[in-house]
């Protein structure tokens, strides 16, 4: 959180990636944000170090009240891009691995490469959150591994490989698909589409 506050602080990056979605709300910009993730710390340290016990309710009041604030405005945000769509359909607005790469789509068509290369053996696991203005029963989330004969298929935010032989090589491709339950979707076939790809090395020997 601290490291979070002082790059909000910083205007060349606030105002690129991060006052369209929090302006409306915090329109004092990048150092409001700070003041107010500065006054969650002390809060969060204590329930991190199991010191929950010290915690007052007037903090408690405070975290609840000021953490509500920034996911209304996130929030917020999100319906704006909705609500401006030609085709308002949900896209995916996070999508992380196990490796630690994470990615904040701007398009219903995000395609990213894994910064470091994977190995035979290892299970890689993504996760991907869709945008709140839709409930979790508007849509559905399918994952398939392309590029190879058989590849694993799963639906659901989360899902795992186990890496094998036949995924070895300069593109390991695993794609998600968010379909809508409308009669309609914005890419005809889906409402986004996410590729994620990695190299994948042979087994040593």
């Amino acid at each position: 959180m601290d490291d979070l506050a002082s790059v909000l602080a910083k205007v060349d990056v606030y105002d690129k990636w991060f006052k369209s979605a929090l302006h409306a709300d915090f329109p004092l910009g990048g150092t409001q944000i700070k003041n107010v993730l500065t006054l969650l710390v002390p809060i969060r340290n204590k329930l991190a170090h199991a010191n929950g016990v010290t915690l007052t309710l007037h903090e408690a009041e405070r975290a609840l009240c000021y953490c509500n604030d920034l996911i209304s405005a996130i929030q917020n945000h999100y319906t704006g891009m909705t609500m401006a769509d030609k085709f308002p359909a949900p896209i995916f607005t996070r999508i992380s691995d196990s490796q630690g790469n994470v990615h904040y789509p701007s398009d219903h068509r995000p395609d990213f490469y894994g910064k470091e290369p994977l190995k035979c053996g290892e299970m890689i696991r993504f996760e991907v959150e869709v945008d709140s203005t839709f409930a979790p029963n508007e849509y559905d989330i399918s994952w398939s591994v392309n590029n190879i004969s058989n590849g694993q298929t799963g639906t659901g935010s989360i899902f795992s490989v186990v890496l094998e032989e036949k995924h070895v090589g300069l593109q390991f491709t695993v794609s998600a698909k968010l379909l809508s339950h409308k009669p309609w979707h914005r890419d005809q076939n889906f409402d986004a589409l996410a590729v994620l790809r990695y190299e994948v090395l042979p087994p040593p020997g």
